[in-house]
């Protein structure tokens, strides 16, 4: 072959290859948009980060597939040097013309939220509704609130719906709300946020939190993840720190297995709206599922969205020989084996 002709061949191969990577470009400057549905990233860009450093930090969260990309289009188009700083929600999948808009905005319209560990949906709706977002019924009605029948029955719930795009959620009882799935966290809202936009990035985090190996394990165990959801609520209510609440969990389960009430004062609680860390005894005859002093077993549903701690003590419980518990004024926890051993400590401790 001539070396015309090879250099002919070189030269439009190179032209294919160019304009094989001009497409490229083209499609992740302008053309790529993210699947539907996908999650949306949180990211902070802090005053003085450098273009590149922000480049790696989206490269990192997996909002940007290339780095160089990314610098080659914001040096292109001049908007390297309009970055804000701030915190930003990014699509993974996203145009980069779309993210270095985001990143340019004159005005960043977010509103941070923190869900404090244990709270319920009604903490969290009138938590929204304080920070004017929209009223606590909005959150109540995508989480299935006001479906929820403590005496049990099967009625409609609209929360129900959600079952379609998380499947942890298959094992929930349809008559029972979303109450122990809204993931306690700092999260950062648009301010056009939904209550189901709200809902949503919850269940997704929840999502994010249940590990891998925790599955695998409630699945080893022969439980539901809802049962384990149920009893972290639970903990999440009773006690503090990792240690103490694996060894109540421990002291839960063995109750659970066994049929005995496992008379948790915050199942109580959370029917009836207070707070006190002792009920009173016309509390323990209340009819109904959630009375765990007047049906064996867990309550219908749980009582609270637990903790990452929680739930991994409900999971993992440490093995004892106890089945009662109490906590003193001052903190101390006093473990019991037997029922006369425990109403002996409750006089001690808490008369």
């Amino acid at each position: 072959m001539k070396a015309c002709s090879i250099i002919a061949i070189i030269i439009i191969l190179l032209f294919i290859a160019g304009g094989v990577f001009a497409g490229y470009l083209m499609n992740e400057f302008y053309l790529i948009a993210p699947e539907e549905g996908a999650p949306a990233v949180t990211l902070s860009v802090e005053p003085g980060m450098t273009v590149s450093e922000i480049a790696a930090r989206l490269k990192s969260a997996g909002v940007i597939k290339s780095e160089t990309a990314f610098l080659v289009f914001v040096k292109w188009t001049g908007t390297d040097a309009d970055f804000k700083s701030g915190v930003f929600e990014l699509t993974p999948g996203t145009s980069l013309a779309r993210i270095a808009a985001e990143l340019t905005a004159d005005e960043i319209n977010l509103s941070k939220a923190t869900i404090i560990e244990g709270w319920t949906i009604r903490d969290i709706g009138f938590y929204f509704e304080n920070k004017a977002m929209f009223q606590a019924e909005e959150i109540f009605e995508q989480a299935g609130l006001q479906a929820v029948d403590y005496r049990g029955a099967e009625i409609e719930n609209p929360a129900e719906k959600w079952k379609a795009e998380f499947d942890f959620l298959a094992d929930k009882p349809s008559a029972v709300s979303l109450e122990g799935y809204l993931f306690p966290d700092t999260y950062y809202f648009y301010g056009d946020a939904t209550a189901e936009d709200v809902v949503r990035k919850m269940l997704e985090n929840f999502d994010k939190k249940l590990k891998p190996e925790w599955r695998a394990e409630i699945e080893r165990q022969g439980k539901s993840i809802f049962e384990i959801i149920t009893m972290a609520s639970i903990i999440e209510k009773e006690m503090y720190g990792l240690e103490a609440r694996k060894m109540v969990s421990d002291i839960f389960w063995k109750r659970f297995e066994v049929g005995m009430p496992l008379q948790a004062d915050s199942t109580v609680n959370y029917v009836t709206g207070k707070k006190t860390p002792s009920i009173s005894f016309e509390d323990t005859k209340i009819d109904s599922f959630f009375n765990t002093y007047k049906y064996p077993g867990l309550p219908l549903g749980p009582i609270s969205n637990p903790s990452s701690e929680a739930i991994e003590a409900a999971i993992y419980p440490t093995p004892n020989d106890y089945y009662y518990f109490l906590t003193t004024p001052e903190g101390e926890i006093i473990y019991s084996k037997t029922n006369e051993e425990h109403a002996a400590n409750v006089q001690k401790y808490l008369r």
